[in-house]
């Protein structure tokens, strides 16, 4: 079998990249269909009328949102003004917009924080705003005040829905960024296991062991390993929140794409065949 150079694996490789795009957008549609359906019904909760697509750009959704919203921050305004002076509360309104500014935190996403979302977020965010205006120490703003405050604004958020549309719009910007990802390492996984992909198939092309000599499928699997190194490593580092996943998933970046320049070599074979054994043959 013949080993196949760069001319005849760029139009493989476009008609994988082609595939890839069509799977990504049947992916990202039905996870629209469904993520965005419940999104919707939570945004329907927390406005009072009907959200759905056919609607969701409309002025009368927006107006609706901004009456709400007005309507919750009035409440939220003769909470503080009932029990605290105005300086008092201008002084833990501060403490609060930056406590929850920062409760998201890139060091704080992880697949177990995404995935765990729920109504309990919004009130361990607020149970940690509230905690740092007790942390103050300010001796005119009574603990047992500030306690009563939190529940009150727990009270609001529930009420007004906020507990239930914040988690899932964050879940659902998310995992838009994850699909496509886990569609590129589904892709890759197949090509691992059969040797082919969709271009490769379609070109007569495959993947074997350079050698000829026994099974190719765990040589597939290491060099699996090496192509997608950046993605597997940046999941990595979404799954343990470690930074040294961060810079490793960088580095290979640089890696792969500079190994890539190895098939114009007489050899043919990127960095990612040279390490697994592999070449790709025309079959």
């Amino acid at each position: 079998m013949e080993r196949v150079g760069i001319g005849r694996r760029l139009p493989a490789a476009l008609l994988d990249g082609i595939a890839i795009g069509i799977l990504i957008l049947i992916s990202l549609g039905i996870y629209v269909a469904v993520g965005g359906t419940r999104l919707m019904l939570a945004a329907s909760d927390a406005i009072g009328i009907p959200v759905n697509l056919n609607n969701v750009q409309s002025d009368e959704v927006w107006t609706e949102f901004a009456r709400e919203s007005e309507l919750m921050v009035e409440q939220l305004s003769e909470q503080f003004e009932d029990d605290f002076t105005q300086e008092q509360a201008e002084f833990m309104g501060e403490i609060l917009e930056q406590t929850f500014t920062g409760y998201v935190t890139p060091d704080q996403l992880s697949l177990e924080f995404i995935m765990g979302l729920d109504s309990n977020f919004v009130d361990d965010a607020i149970d940690t705003g509230f905690d740092a205006v007790i942390a103050a120490d300010r001796e005119d703003i009574p603990a047992d005040k500030v306690n009563e405050l939190r529940e009150e604004v727990k009270v609001l958020a529930e009420r007004f829905a906020v507990a239930q549309i914040v988690p899932r719009a964050i879940q659902f910007a998310v995992w838009l960024l994850i699909i496509p990802v886990i569609v590129v390492l589904g892709y890759g996984f197949v090509e691992a296991i059969s040797g082919r992909t969709i271009g490769k198939l379609m070109l007569g092309l495959g993947i074997e062991r350079a050698d000829d000599d026994g099974p190719a499928t765990p040589n597939r699997l290491l060099r699996y390993a090496v192509k997608y190194s950046p993605l597997l490593f940046a999941v990595l580092a979404l799954a343990t929140r470690l930074p040294v996943f961060v810079a490793i998933s960088a580095i290979s970046w640089i890696v792969v794409l500079v190994g890539a320049l190895m098939m114009v070599a007489p050899g043919k074979k990127a960095l990612h065949d040279h390490v697994a054994g592999t070449a790709v043959l025309k079959l």
